[in-house]
């Protein structure tokens, strides 16, 4: 007999808590209440993203589906966050994860989600038609960094942001909605993402006393999971009085590629740089995402003018053309260049790899070598 799959509710929430906590372990402890304030509260609303199964009256597996909204431009994607994957460890092997997971690809597909990004191992997700890729830019800084850097210097003053400084709280998220590609957040709940993955949220003054931006560290301060600014050259003096003046650590900065001039401006002068995958992606509409992606980065940088007509196993065929005025990807028939895969074709677009490394290109494609990898990319804070 199929167990009921079930949504939680409210009456739920400490058993889940619990159950969550218990399961991803003691070492390092877990506080999913703490770690992820914005998923998880005690209302029907927040708790009825969990699917779950319980024998016995009690909770014996959870997967959670969390509703996001991407803005890129001003394309709205919605995007199916999945997190606090988890089965108890005297129910595992009897299909309880692989059911939930198949019913939450059911259900966004019905909803009409146009993506869903997963944490977790590749080798795991990927039955479920999730693959590693898109792109996210990892920078090293420490004081040497900035040793030589000619030109004045702006520093910034770095404090705390105070859950209950609204005002305060309402700029920064003034800043962040100016970003051309941004996960919408409430504004009374923008602390608590900020927050997420025990997270320390800093505003950044400048000298006269504006807020110019403000970042999102770990606990040990030695990493930047979000870095967001006025402009390139705030960004560029907040790193620099950060591991200069503030922390004098080495610190990781992450860094979305749709702040391009940011990149440019840190790539410049820091220690190191990383490319990595920005998450586990699942795409459900190929056509709206592929267009958003490939319209912002049109938007933001030059390209050669082409056309590349790709079949997705199971999916479309697309059309992806650049022209001298604008660039877009549709639906089409007939004869492609390239036919892969969906898990292929999300790393030949999204990267981080150029599409040549991921397959071998017939001549009709090497154009796709200067379009990709696409910015497929997510903050680390709102991330499930």
């Amino acid at each position: 007999m199929t167990d009921p799959i079930i949504r939680l509710t409210a009456e739920d929430f400490e058993p889940a808590m619990d159950f969550l906590n218990s399961v991803f372990g003691t070492q390092p402890p877990h506080d999913f209440e703490k770690m992820l304030p914005v998923a998880y509260r005690a209302t029907d609303e927040e708790m009825g993203n969990n699917f779950a199964v319980k024998r016995g009256g009690h909770i014996r597996a959870i997967v959670g589906m969390f509703p996001k909204t991407w803005l890129i431009g001003n394309i709205k994607l919605r995007v199916a966050g999945i997190g606090g994957v988890s089965t108890h460890p005297d129910f595992r092997g009897q299909g309880l994860m692989h059911s939930l997971m198949n019913h939450a690809c059911r259900e966004m597909e019905r909803d009409g989600y146009h993506l869903s990004c997963l944490r977790g191992q590749r080798q795991r997700y990927t039955k479920y038609g999730y693959e590693r890729c898109g792109l996210m830019y990892q920078f090293i800084a420490s004081r040497f960094t900035f040793k030589n850097l000619s030109g004045k210097r702006n520093p910034v003053t770095f404090r705390p942001m105070s859950h209950t400084d609204c005002s305060s709280i309402a700029r920064a998220k003034g800043i962040h909605d100016s970003q051309p590609s941004h996960c919408i957040r409430d504004l009374a709940y923008f602390h608590n993402y900020c927050t997420n993955w025990h997270g320390n949220p800093f505003l950044a003054y400048a000298g006269d006393g504006r807020i110019v931006g403000y970042l999102t560290a770990d606990k040990n301060e030695t990493r930047v999971t979000e870095l967001v600014s006025s402009d390139c050259a705030t960004a560029l003096d907040m790193v620099r009085t950060w591991v200069c003046d503030y922390t004098k650590k080495n610190t990781v900065i992450d860094v979305r590629p749709s702040l391009l001039e940011t990149v440019k401006t840190l790539g410049d002068q820091c220690e190191k740089i990383s490319i990595v995958q920005s998450g586990n992606w699942r795409i459900m509409n190929w056509t709206l995402v592929t267009n958003a992606l490939l319209t912002m980065k049109y938007s933001t940088a030059p390209m050669r003018s082409g056309t590349v007509v790709i079949e997705v196993d199971d999916g479309p065929t697309l059309r992806i053309e650049v022209g001298t005025e604008s660039a877009n990807c549709s639906d089409v028939q007939g004869k492609a260049d390239i036919r892969v895969d969906s898990l292929t074709a999300m790393r030949l677009l999204f990267g981080p790899l150029p599409p040549s490394m991921v397959i071998s290109l017939p001549p009709s494609a090497t154009i796709l070598d200067s379009w990709c990898p696409l910015p497929l990319e997510w903050s680390y804070v709102d991330a499930v």
